[in-house]
């Protein structure tokens, strides 16, 4: 018993008092990931947990999506000690409230990504670093005080909150990404320390505009010292307007309510604003032309981001022939859009142009673009079936997550790459083909698509074949995406990173002699997985490889376990076991060899 205490830390999760977290190797702690039937309302994250031996295991962090898709979740209490909270951790709709300690140095990337209900929290003075759309969306949140502490803003930080105060910069601040403070209409100002190197505040009451130092770039102003001027008047244009339309100059600019339009000298035009004294109509049209009133016409060929950011009375849109490109987040949060109509002369939509619009259910998909960006119908819950534009070779990172109403996909035979998570958390995909010109697909890619049954590969592709439902790579065999159906095919000698990532509905896999090696995170998330066997031929087992495989067997050839195998895999020693034989365990072996049973026993009964 004594030698059993005194070993080393595994890496597994526990729970303790109702909070999920993962033991690390070095004796500490992680809040884990949970989901909806996991949490009760309130939360409070320790700093400090008994692992399953009794020993005391410090927490740090708050993990990675950690109450991401908990929606029961209203107030989390964080315990003195925790230092960082990790990209999505509290990205949840029924936040109200957050208790952050005094001990936190870094809250990450989209940690709490449209908290739409979040109404209350205070950052301390220990944080050094706001990640890129950190509080994103945070539309309830109307106080924030920046502490003094701070160094760096990320690109979207507060972008479209509800804060209504004064914010104050310290000396300390080097960094302010782009657009960190867009879309806050209520914020009333910002005061920028006057011994800070990098930034100053600058207007009438050296509030109103935020201003980066060595390029003189305007990085926010307050929403009433816009100017009001036409494209005549005296204007100089910083550095992102002097180009747009692919570095075309512009000659000036011009308003013409709804719209402020930037104007090229070749009499192109792209819209960059929409008047803030106009109501955003249910039904939206984009014009193709502008006509200034003096025999000039202008072809309209560029529609800026963020334009519509978040406008809840918007339901349909209509973009005329002719723009060809639209900027990042131009419909983004629109939760009530229904409809768009893209025009065919569009070559580049930028990204998250659709993220959360929860209710866009009709869009052609006509154009000519040649990559879906990041983010781009990421949320878009009411996306049946999509058919992606022939001209594209990129599905980005994250493309489609959450598209949880997205039956099926049809990819075109333009398509090159898929990149990760293009497609997670899509519950209800149940069938993939993939197309003959594909070189890459992200292992990750379809991570969570849990009702995923049917892949199939192009025979014509030089890169990729499909096998007993797994997606695997010519030339090295490695299978790179497997689903609920997989029965691995013999010649398979790797199972990929995250390949099977999520297949909540698998139960029982059995891996060909021959294979070698299981990737990180391989069987992670495949919470139905009763049992697995495991031929000696496999020498390697990645880092995570059956994370939240709750209650799995590891049917091992071997007699003992070999060196190569992570010691943190995910499971326990008890959940090991070695010397086994093979037998069949997938449904249609169990189903035969149950058959030759009975058979058996039959003659042996007559004999």
């Amino acid at each position: 018993m004594a030698k059993e205490i005194n070993r080393g830390y595994d890496k597994y999760r526990i729970k303790y008092n109702g909070v999920i977290y993962l033991i690390n190797g070095d004796g500490t702690a992680t809040v884990s990931r949970h989901y909806e039937h996991d949490i009760e309302s309130y939360v409070k994250i320790e700093c400090e947990v008994r692992d399953e031996l009794g020993r005391v295991c410090r927490v740090k962090k708050v993990g990675e999506s950690a109450f991401s898709s908990c929606n029961n979740l209203k107030i989390v209490e964080i315990s003195e000690g925790i230092e960082e909270i990790e990209d999505w951790a509290m990205s949840s709709d029924s936040l109200e409230t957050v208790k952050l300690p005094k001990s936190l140095k870094e809250i990450k990337h989209a940690a709490f990504y449209e908290s739409n209900s979040l109404s209350s929290i205070v950052i301390p003075d220990s944080v050094t670093k706001i990640g890129d759309s950190a509080f994103y969306g945070c539309k309830a949140l109307r106080d924030i005080i920046l502490p003094e502490s701070l160094v760096s803003i990320g690109s979207d930080a507060f972008k479209g909150c509800g804060v209504s105060n004064t914010l104050y910069i310290s000396s300390s601040v080097t960094e302010i990404g782009d657009r960190a403070f867009d879309n806050c209409d209520a914020l009333r100002g910002i005061v920028v320390d006057p011994e800070n190197a990098y930034y100053h505040s600058d207007g009438e009451s050296m509030s109103e505009m935020l201003i980066e130092s060595h390029t003189d770039r305007v990085l926010w102003k307050v929403k009433s010292s816009a100017p009001d001027a036409s494209y005549e008047t005296e204007w100089t244009p910083n550095d992102t307007e002097k180009t747009f339309m692919d570095g075309k100059d512009v000659k000036g600019f011009t308003i013409i309510d709804p719209f402020t339009y930037f104007l090229g000298h070749d009499y192109t035009a792209a819209i960059v604003k929409f008047s803030a004294d106009v109501k955003v109509p249910k039904h939206l049209t984009i014009p193709s032309q502008l006509d200034d009133g003096d025999s000039r016409v202008y072809r309209i060929t560029e529609l800026y981001g963020s334009m519509f950011f978040c406008e809840k009375r918007l339901e349909e849109a209509d973009i005329a022939e002719g723009i060809e490109v639209i900027g990042d987040n131009i419909f983004s949060q629109c939760e009530n859009l229904k409809r768009v109509a893209l025009p065919s002369s569009l070559r580049k939509l930028g990204a998250r142009a659709f993220t959360g619009c929860k209710n866009l259910s009709e869009i052609n998909t006509d154009i000519k673009i040649e990559k879906i960006e990041k983010d781009t119908f990421f949320g878009c819950d009411k996306l049946v079936r999509f058919a992606v534009p022939d001209c594209v070779e990129t599905i980005g990172e994250s493309a489609f997550g959450l598209c949880k109403g997205l039956i099926s996909v049809t990819l075109p035979y333009s398509l090159r790459k898929i990149e990760k998570m293009a497609f997670v958390h899509c519950n209800n995909l149940t069938s993939i083909y993939i197309p003959s010109a594909v070189r890459e697909i992200s292992g990750d890619a379809f991570n969570g698509c849990n009702s995923l049954e049917s892949i199939t590969v192009d025979p014509e592709n030089s890169k990729f074949y499909s096998s007993g439902n797994c997606i695997i790579e010519k030339y090295t065999e490695i299978l790179r995406v497997g689903c609920q159906q997989s029965i691995i095919p013999e010649g398979v000698v790797e199972i990929g990173d995250r390949a099977f990532c999520g297949r909540m509905q698998l139960n029982a896999i059995e891996l060909p002699s021959g294979t070698v090696r299981i990737g990180d995170g391989a069987f992670s998330d495949c919470y139905g997985l009763k049992e697995i066997y495991i031929p000696d031929s496999v020498t390697e087992i990645g880092e995570g490889a059956f994370y939240n495989c709750y209650g799995v067997r590891l049917r091992c050839q071997a007699k003992s376990r070999p060196q190569g195998w992570s010691k943190y895999m995910g499971v326990r020693d008890d959940a090991i076991e070695y010397g086994c034989r093979r037998r069949p365990i997938s449904p249609q072996a169990e189903k035969k060899e149950s058959f030759l049973r009975k058979l058996l026993r039959f003659f042996k009964g007559n004999g």
